[in-house]
């Protein structure tokens, strides 16, 4: 007596409830439990076996597979088809799957289901029959503007290089022209995106993201190569960027950075050319608006780069201008700034500059311009406004002032007046206290002490010193110089 197949038996039990749509999705279910999978595995093994030798189309219909639209590679009977049609068909399996697949839901809709289907559990399958349907297009002679629009890329708008689709028409245009691939997406992308500077402001966007980068970065850089195939100027591509809308917040626009990038394609330098863009601004039509504006950006890290490059070129132009340390300070309307001065942000590149002009006495030369403008006292009021503002330019001209001093003869009670007079009883308080105190150090090499406690005790009473002396006596910072003061009153 033969013994019946036991699997053909299961199956034949579970056909007289369930209909073979819901048996192979049975099946499915159960291939993912490690107990079940090799009953799930030999019942489907029979359940194909049963449906021999009907076609592909046939069957796809019987598992209801023909009307499941976008949700076709999440339908669990898929799986079942495909392992039917391998069986059938073999070698040739892909290509039958995706002539029966085309027929059924036609090019555009199975274009686009492949696209958003290779994360899916059958993943793998939809990336075979993209490579399939690649193959097909290329031999229908079907254009890169064709499969564009069969993947409905025209409709997405500002989103297209978020869309799984984009890398499927990618694939197949590198395909259709390995040579030219950046240049013929470009020129697609162009039918549907007719401003150069939406697809500038789409390509900078995707390279924010690592999963874009790369290809947001070929397309960038075929983008500019078109520019340069049709001889597009500086002044053109500032234009066709949509630069020129925007002057008075010039150096934050994103697209700046792609102008400057091409402008250095052109072997021209685009940061001097900025410069006279800038000066059609009126909140940068003068060089000190526009140098204080430049002095401001340098302190933002997203404008920082291109602001020291534009600094360095305003500073070379003035060289070319032959301009004086006493023209660019004029330039800059330092000369209204009075005890704020350093205050200025500007004054950092009038120092650069001075330093270009004579590396080696830019102190003097600076003094020496500042001279007509400031007194001694006002010099001295000056510098010590600049601390909190402008710390290291203040610190290196007070120790400039304190040389000239010295080489003038000044006595300690003379910056004694021009640096802490101003302070009254309170010039241990004061910051200036330091700089006094090193002038006097320098000056007598001896007893600095003693020529600071003479300086003092012309200036204030008895009492009101020895209070001030008690004091000091009390702050860290002054401790140890008013107890040295202190004992020279006894």
């Amino acid at each position: 007596m033969t013994r019946e197949n036991p699997y053909k038996l299961l199956l034949s039990k579970m056909r007289a409830r369930y209909s073979d749509e819901i048996i192979a999705s049975l099946i499915v279910s159960a291939k993912r439990d490690v107990l079940e999978s090799t009953i799930a595995q030999k019942v489907e093994d029979v359940l194909l076996d049963s449906w021999m030798p009907q076609s592909a189309d046939a069957i796809l219909k019987l598992l209801k597979l023909d009307s499941r639209g976008r949700n076709l590679f999440h339908s669990p009977g898929l799986s079942t088809w495909v392992s039917y049609v391998t069986k059938i068909e073999g070698k040739q399996a892909d290509e039958q799957m995706y002539k029966v697949l085309r027929t059924t839901y036609g090019d555009d809709e199975l274009a686009m289901m492949l696209a958003a289907s290779k994360q899916s559990a059958l993943g793998d399958v939809a990336k075979r029959l993209e490579g399939v349907q690649h193959k097909v297009g290329l031999n229908e002679g079907k254009t890169a503007k064709r499969f564009f629009t069969t993947l409905k890329l025209n409709t997405q708008g500002d989103k297209l290089l978020e869309s799984p689709a984009f890398y499927s028409w990618v694939d197949y245009v590198t395909k259709l022209s390995p040579k030219n691939a950046d240049e013929l997406m470009l020129s697609t992308l162009k039918t549907s995106y007719k401003d150069d500077v939406i697809l500038a402001k789409m390509f900078l966007a995707a390279k924010e993201s690592s999963f874009t980068k790369a290809i947001a970065e070929k397309l960038e850089q075929a983008q500019m190569a078109d520019w340069l195939r049709n001889e597009k100027s500086a002044d053109d591509v500032f234009k066709l960027l949509k630069l020129d809308d925007g002057m008075d917040n010039l150096l934050t626009s994103p697209l700046l950075s792609n102008w400057v990038t091409y402008v250095e394609k052109l072997n021209d330098n685009p940061y001097s050319i900025l410069l006279g863009k800038l000066k059609t601004s009126k909140l940068t039509d003068t060089d000190d608006k526009l140098v204080e504006m430049i002095m401001k950006a340098k302190k933002d890290a997203s404008t920082s780069v291109i602001a020291g490059k534009l600094e360095a070129a305003q500073l070379e132009k003035w060289l070319g201008e032959k301009q004086t340390a006493t023209d660019v300070f004029g330039l800059l309307k330092f000369d209204e700034e009075g005890g704020h001065l350093l205050w200025r942000p500007s004054v950092r590149a009038w120092v650069a500059y001075v330093m270009k002009l004579d590396p080696h006495k830019s102190d003097d030369v600076i003094l020496s311009v500042l001279k007509p403008h400031y007194s001694d006292e006002k010099l001295a009021q000056m510098l010590s406004f600049g601390y909190g503002h402008n710390d290291e330019i203040a610190a290196k001209w007070t120790k400039a002032a304190l040389k000239k001093w010295l080489s003038e003869n000044k006595s300690a009670g003379d910056v004694f007046d021009f640096v802490l007079k101003r302070h009254r009883e309170f010039v241990f308080e004061s910051r200036d206290l330091d700089t006094w105190v090193s002038y006097v150090t320098m000056l007598d090499k001896v007893d600095p002490y003693k020529t600071m406690f003479t300086v003092l005790q012309k200036r204030f009473k008895t009492a009101a010193l020895k209070t001030m002396f008690d004091n000091a006596e009390k702050v860290d910072s002054t401790k140890v110089l008013a107890q040295k003061l202190n004992e020279l009153s006894q």
